[in-house]
């Protein structure tokens, strides 16, 4: 393959991921709008066959300090020994993760679940996650060499076509 020939597949491809990628934020938002988290969908093509599945996943939950100051002052009374300058990152993501999934931290003297100041929770919007069968892009190359999915991404080349951006 000559340089100008892989230049020319690389710029295609290139293009047609862009595409596909704006294309798939729009079906993710279309999702979030059909189904409900943790609803999940199986994927069969035309011919029946198994292709995979699409499930609305829950939201993340996160946890971040958002007052530093506050979360230094925590840790500084309570566990001084883990102050170096800052609080080391291993210990401020054990936190965080306590955080995240128990609402606080659990202080192992007390046995008591205690708020930390300047750490919040936050929970991230439901999004689509697709799992395919192990023979999936074998199954879904046949299919498109059928010509059975032309309708399904015939549309995503469609709107750069009416926006003059192919010329």
């Amino acid at each position: 393959m000559s340089a100008r020939e892989l230049a020319l597949r690389l710029a295609v491809h290139k293009a047609l991921t862009d595409l596909l990628k704006a294309a798939r934020g729009q079906l993710d938002e279309e999702t979030r709008r059909e189904l409900e988290p943790g609803d999940r969908v199986t994927v069969k093509l035309s011919s029946g066959e198994r292709v995979g599945s699409v499930t609305l996943a829950q939201g993340r939950a996160t946890a971040r300090v958002v007052d530093e100051r506050a979360f230094i002052a925590w840790v500084a009374e309570h566990y001084p020994h883990e102050l170096v300058q800052a609080v080391r990152e291993s210990f401020k993501r054990t936190v965080l993760d306590m955080v995240r999934n128990e609402g606080g931290w659990l202080d192992r003297e007390t046995g008591e679940l205690v708020e930390v100041p300047g750490v919040e929770v936050t929970v991230g919007d439901p999004y689509p996650t697709v799992r395919l069968t192990p023979d999936a892009p074998k199954l879904i190359a046949r299919a498109w060499q059928r010509g059975e999915l032309a309708e399904l991404v015939g549309d995503v080349l469609q709107p750069a076509i009416e926006a003059g951006e192919a010329s």
